[in-house]
């Protein structure tokens, strides 16, 4: 819901009228005047928006953390692990070297941690998903050692999530992020990861028996120009049925150009793909992150992401798909100073059916916080930036239900939840302003 206010004035000066408007308030307030000219301040403010978006104020959004649990992952991933019907939330720790799942108690603010695996090696990228068809949720996950990198799934042997069964993939050098979907049609769930090490690149697995006792690899791209995939997006990007892959890497070629690649998956077998590059600009740093969604509401996808670099850059941004092809996109700036961007999701976060945009600025140089853009109107020509009350890790965002009450909430990856809420009403007092002539009132 948008709020603005303009404050309009008529005075007559030499037998003419002009009009005085104000519709910039980032100057913030405290300034009760009488002032000669606005500026950019005003004198109070209760549930308003003022320095979200430029020339822009709104209603607030009221913004509720909720500690779950100490994480210590890039990446925490929601699902209902043991069947109840409730989101649980999935993540690693590389501090204490486990893979493990908090269990929501059906509200959402009772939260109870339970070990997957604890090796004694690294951990990393937790990724929930139903590999052997029995339609309890699975995990998949990348153990490290100093001699060799694995990646395993773990069965949820009776769907509570309280008995897991380590299952081996495959050795997989440096593994960084997994995602886990049906990319060969077939019915079944594989994997995709990408890995941190220079020219491996990104592989997918086939889960050859639908069971996941057997798994056969099929490689992506593993050019030497790429370094450190630090996300991928599985979606069916030009809507011909199958799965393409998304991905944002942090070094590409020997200038270390950072890349965003679209991956089409072109017979749907998963045995062929094309890569196109977006046309990002390297100066702004590393692509961190990657997402998708149908942003202007024309009827195909479109892709969001972030990129950054120390110790001042920071943009959220989206490409425009703009004919359905895949083929034509136009890029759209939204945030050029969300210094130290990690993270984006799309979702309708504020319930009006328009895809919303969730950021996280996670690096320790950079702003440290966690952001929504309301899509005003649903075209995405216009942005209400919200500053978003977070605790704990910042640099990961994901969507789901954690209370159960229809309502979209916000997951951070250590780990906390954060639940939203618009305010009906607010007010802004203007500076009163100070006229040199006696003002004829037309409104205000």
């Amino acid at each position: 819901m948008r709020f603005s206010i303009a404050l309009i004035v008529i005075a007559f000066l030499t037998a003419s009228a002009y009009e005085i408007n104000q519709s910039d308030w980032s100057g913030g307030p405290g300034v009760p005047g009488p002032n000669q000219y606005w500026y950019d301040t005003f004198k109070s403010e209760t549930c308003i928006t003022w320095d979200g978006t430029e020339g822009m104020i709104y209603l607030d959004m009221k913004s509720t953390p909720h500690f779950v649990g100490d994480g210590g992952s890039d990446f925490a991933y929601p699902a209902d692990i043991n069947g109840d019907g409730f989101v649980d939330i999935v993540t690693s720790c590389t501090n204490y070297n486990k893979h493990f799942w908090f269990e929501n108690d059906r509200t959402g603010y009772t939260w109870t941690d339970h070990i997957i695996d604890s090796p004694g090696s690294t951990c990393r990228a937790a990724y929930p998903v139903d590999i052997d068809g029995d339609s309890y949720i699975d995990v998949v996950g990348a153990i490290t050692t100093s001699t060799d990198d694995s990646l395993f799934w773990y069965r949820n042997t009776d769907g509570t999530g309280l008995v897991w069964e380590k299952c081996f993939i495959d050795l997989f050098s440096s593994p960084h992020c997994i995602y886990g979907a049906d990319i060969d049609g077939d019915g079944d769930n594989d994997i995709a990861v990408g890995s941190y090490t220079h020219g491996v690149g990104v592989s997918w697995w086939e889960n050859t028996d639908s069971a996941g006792t057997s798994w056969q690899r099929h490689i992506v791209t593993e050019d030497e120009d790429f370094d450190n995939f630090e996300e991928l997006c599985l979606t069916d990007l030009d809507l011909d049925g199958d799965m393409d892959i998304l991905s944002a890497s942090s070094e590409h070629g020997a200038s270390d150009f950072s890349a965003l690649f679209f991956w089409e998956n072109v017979d749907g077998t998963g045995l062929q793909w094309l890569g196109y590059q977006f046309d990002t600009d390297p100066v702004y740093g590393t692509p961190y992150s990657v997402h998708a969604g149908d942003m202007d509401n024309d009827g195909d996808i479109d892709v969001l992401a972030v990129d950054a670099a120390p110790p001042d850059w920071g943009r959220v941004y989206w490409f425009e798909n703009m004919d359905g092809s895949c083929e034509v996109w136009e890029q759209h700036i939204i945030d050029d100073e969300f210094i130290g961007a990690s993270a984006v999701r799309a979702a309708d976060l504020t319930g009006d059916g328009h895809q919303d945009i969730i950021a996280a600025a996670g690096h320790n140089w950079g702003l440290w916080e966690v952001a929504l853009w309301k899509n005003v109107g649903g075209t995405a020509s216009e942005w209400a930036k919200h500053k978003l009350n977070a605790v704990g890790g910042r640099f990961d965002v994901r969507t789901a239900d954690f209370s159960n009450d229809g309502v979209l909430n916000i997951v951070t990856n250590d780990v906390t939840w954060i639940s939203l809420e618009s305010e009906n009403s607010g007010c802004l007092t203007s500076t009163i302003r100070d006229m040199e002539y006696n003002p004829e009132w037309e409104s205000i």
